[in-house]
């Protein structure tokens, strides 16, 4: 038995223009050879060549790096929305008029400062005390304002914990309507089949707007080695390719790899033999095939195949005195100055609105000072 790659490039099967077949399809309607294997039993190519029962299956979809983990000054805020923090300034807006308004009623002195200050302070527990009126309305909302920011303070500190312990992740799309929506670069695997033809022909505005994304890459290997290296990148494969050339090239000792997977696939496809129509072994090859599927001998194939992938590589790194890729989760229990980058983003705004409320002291006290010597003077 000799074994060799399709015509084509590799793929199973594709009609031409000129109503000629290339792949798989074509070398055994050329008789160019005697048994092939495709994926994607279609009835055009059932007019050319006979199947055998399928003995596998295989599934199109994207694949791209795992999602890269990135630690932000704006955790600090995180833990509340938008609209969220809006609705608290808003309320303490509110609450330091109200406040102004009834103790100006009462006719009870102190400084707007003052009670600016204490509206901001009850957030970080540094009130003042609230002694400074003796009126019922005055105390009861300093009550239900302190009640107010407990609860407030409380949902942010328990949601605080996590932003500040647990990175972010960048998103993966998860299905093609996200693909086709996100700025996502694509590539597809390009072996003049079954892949291409669906893109191609999809009505789908999803795969449309995918298909005129991305680019064809004839390599399997560089088009999943782009993915690996460039967040940015996402590659169109059959999962079986994949998992092929991870064993192969991209996988530490262990088989792992930082892919990740769409979690729905493009299309579904059954592998088959095929052989030429009316072939005498027709019959005898149907029957191998459901039997071997029906054992369970193809999923151990498969797996003996795998370990074989891996056995050859081992064998070829320790010849060529190279080492394999090392995939470990490198974390660890300590805080990093990335974990707190947020509180030191308040210190600093801190100590910037620090400085400049000194320098808006000092020049009012400047200016009081020289209206105070203007006065003496004119005296």
């Amino acid at each position: 038995m000799h074994l060799f790659p399709s015509a084509g490039g590799g793929g199973t099967g594709n009609l031409l223009p000129n109503k000629t077949w290339i792949g798989v399809v074509g070398d055994i309607v050329y008789q160019k050879a005697d048994l092939g294997m495709i994926c994607g039993l279609t009835a055009s190519r059932a007019k050319v060549v006979s199947f055998s029962f399928p003995v596998g299956s295989d599934r199109l979809l994207f694949m791209g790096h795992e999602p890269s983990v990135y630690f932000t000054w704006k955790a600090v805020y995180r833990p509340l929305t938008y609209l969220s923090w809006l609705f608290i300034i808003f309320s303490s807006a509110i609450t330091l008029i109200i406040y102004i308004g009834l103790l100006k009623i009462s006719k009870e002195s102190i400084l707007y400062s003052q009670m600016t200050y204490y509206i901001f302070t009850t957030f970080v527990e540094q009130s003042r005390d609230t002694n400074f009126s003796t009126r019922g309305s005055v105390r009861y909302l300093a009550g239900f304002w302190l009640f107010f920011v407990l609860l407030v303070t409380t949902a942010y500190r328990s949601k605080l914990i996590s932003f500040l312990m647990f990175p972010e992740t960048s998103t993966f799309p998860t299905n093609m309507a996200q693909l086709s929506e996100s700025e996502m670069h694509i590539g597809l695997h390009h072996l003049q089949g079954i892949a291409f033809e669906i893109l191609k022909s999809s009505e789908n505005s999803a795969y449309k707007k995918v298909y005129d994304k991305m680019k064809l890459i004839t390599s399997d290997f560089e088009c999943v080695e782009k993915a690996l290296v460039n967040d940015k990148f996402v590659c169109i494969i059959w999962n079986t390719i994949l998992n092929f050339r991870l064993q192969r090239n991209l996988s530490d000792t262990f088989g792992r790899a930082p892919v990740i997977k769409s979690a729905s696939h493009i299309t579904f496809v059954y592998h088959s033999f095929v052989t030429e129509i009316h072939c005498v072994f027709q019959k005898e090859l149907a029957e191998l095939a459901n039997w071997s599927f029906d054992s369970g001998l193809v999923p151990k194939w498969w797996d003996n195949d795998r370990a074989f992938i891996l056995n050859e590589r081992k064998e070829w790194l320790t010849s060529e005195n190279k080492s394999w890729p090392s995939y470990e989760d490198k974390s660890n229990d300590r805080l990093t100055t990335a974990h707190v980058s947020g509180p030191f983003f308040i210190l600093c705004l801190g100590l910037g609105v620090s400085s400049l409320v000194f320098l808006g002291e000092k020049m009012v006290y400047w200016f009081s000072m020289n209206k105070r010597k203007l006065g003496h003077e004119n005296k």
